[in-house]
């Protein structure tokens, strides 16, 4: 890369080492990428055997490559801006949470206690569902009352439809 880069857009002449200003402030890949495509004049091609060697794409390496140098473009306004280095922004605090156990080596007793109040409660809730599911098997099987469970109950016949094995047996008796 020459050392005097000159804008096709504003025709205005670059320094390398102004437009170097925001090296620093670039993530690695895209450094790296920069200074290999951009300054040390590496193909696309090269510069991937030596970032991504197991990659069959250069595109990640153009891309690092492209969003570096767009990232050096706007360190290298706010320089001639005045306003280069950026003020440091402050870390955020990582505040350290104490990771807590899932099972509690002793209960607390009152925590104890409702534990074992809700577990009495689920118990008969289990007991009445069982129950019931009993009371619905017998109505299903026909088994209560004293019928025989092994054969179901007879189905009625609809309302309004003549009995023909009634009127069979009349023909019979009759005839």
């Amino acid at each position: 890369m020459p050392d005097i880069i000159t804008d096709e857009v504003t025709g205005e002449d670059i320094y390398l080492g102004d437009l170097m200003v925001g090296i620093d402030s670039l993530p690695p890949r895209q450094r790296q990428a920069f200074l290999l495509i951009c300054v040390n004049g590496y193909t696309e091609t090269a510069a991937r055997d030596e970032l991504l060697p197991n990659s069959k794409s250069s595109t990640p390496v153009q891309q690092y490559a492209d969003s570096g140098l767009v990232r050096m473009v706007e360190a290298y306004d706010l320089k001639q801006a005045g306003h280069w280095p950026p003020p440091e922004q402050p870390k955020p605090i990582k505040r350290k949470t104490k990771r807590r156990s899932t099972v509690m080596a002793a209960l607390h007793p009152l925590l104890r206690k409702h534990l074992e109040d809700a577990k009495k409660d689920i118990m008969a809730q289990i007991d009445a569902l069982k129950t019931a599911a009993a009371q619905v098997d017998l109505m299903l099987t026909g088994a209560e009352g004293g019928k025989n469970p092994t054969q179901p109950a007879p189905m009625p016949k609809p309302e309004g439809k003549p009995d023909l094995d009634a009127m069979a047996r009349e023909l019979a008796a009759t005839g």
